[in-house]
């Protein structure tokens, strides 16, 4: 098995890459098969190169280890697919880490760890043409994850704090956007959507347990609708649906709408902000479908 180390130096509050790469030599240092390591250079560099690297070396199996955050992890998976001597593993340094959240058990971060891991077949998700490793959402959370940027990089903010100062600003204008909505290709429903989660892992937002039903290698999609609330009311939701606890009080069960589904199909009255593994775009129509067992995963040993 050779490994190779896709490091974003942009991911979370400074360049991680220097301690990596020395804790890297010092762990692969004896390896019969010495590690590659590759620096990412802008929006799209991790997926290219993962794609040049796995059609290059066709008949070597590889573990490519995503070094940064979601979006680090979202843009390895997408030069991967397609590639089955290819498995996507991640060591979290970006500022929300959601993914491995899903294996609370598990050591992402210990390097002898990884090297001593082992494969599960898992589920992505297709969300507008592109792929996603754990989870997409639109609306106000979405929002957050896009204004959340500018708090980050603050002195003494975490990123969960970065996540919980763009929530505050983003009260001061809660909305909800009327939305045709169809699961499953059933009949389309007609809502008024403040926020919308959809994913196979169940974390997001520095640590939000929105789907906390969701399973990796289920082969379907939890999704979690909330319409629009009053200021008040999200004040009381918020705290369990952190938590992932909204599923369990019957109060809250009448804001939410949560289901189980393998296809979603959303057109929104006007455009609304989707985030893609922590990525954020603008978007007016938003369809997605789970591709079961599609996800070559590469999980540290315990």
């Amino acid at each position: 098995m050779k490994f190779i180390f896709v490091i974003n130096p942009a991911a979370g509050k400074r360049d991680p890459s220097p301690q990596l790469i020395r804790e890297i030599r010092q762990v692969f240092g004896d390896a019969s098969r010495p590690p590659i390591i590759h620096l990412t250079t802008g929006a799209g560099d991790a997926t290219l190169f993962c794609a040049q690297y796995c059609a290059a070396h066709p008949e070597e199996k590889l573990v490519f280890l995503a070094c940064g955050g979601d979006g680090t992890l979202g843009e390895v998976a997408a030069g991967l697919d397609g590639f089955p001597h290819a498995a996507l593993g991640v060591i979290p340094r970006g500022s929300g880490n959601d993914f491995v959240r899903n294996f609370p058990q598990l050591n992402f971060s210990s390097l002898e760890a990884q090297r001593a891991g082992h494969l599960l077949k898992g589920d992505l998700i297709q969300v507008n043409g592109t792929l996603a490793v754990n989870l997409c959402n639109a609306g106000l959370d979405a929002n957050v994850a896009r204004d959340k940027e500018q708090f980050k990089r603050l002195p003494l903010v975490t990123g969960s704090g970065a996540y919980l100062l763009s929530i505050l600003r983003n009260l001061l204008q809660v909305e909800g956007v009327e939305a045709s909505v169809s699961v499953d290709g059933e009949k389309p429903e007609q809502l008024e959507l403040m926020l919308l989660a959809l994913g196979s892992g169940g974390y997001y937002g520095g640590g939000f347990h929105g789907l906390p039903r969701a399973q990796i290698d289920d082969g379907l999609l939890d999704l979690c609708m909330v319409p629009r609330l009053s200021r008040t009311a999200i004040l009381r939701l918020l705290p369990r649906y952190q938590q992932g606890a909204h599923l369990e009080d019957p109060e809250l069960l009448r804001l939410v709408r949560y289901r189980q589904c393998r296809s979603i199909q959303v057109t929104y009255a006007r455009p609304v902000t989707l985030c893609v593994d922590g990525e954020t775009c603008t978007v007016s129509r938003l369809e997605a479908q789970v591709l079961p067992g599609r996800l070559r995963l590469w999980l540290p040993g315990v």
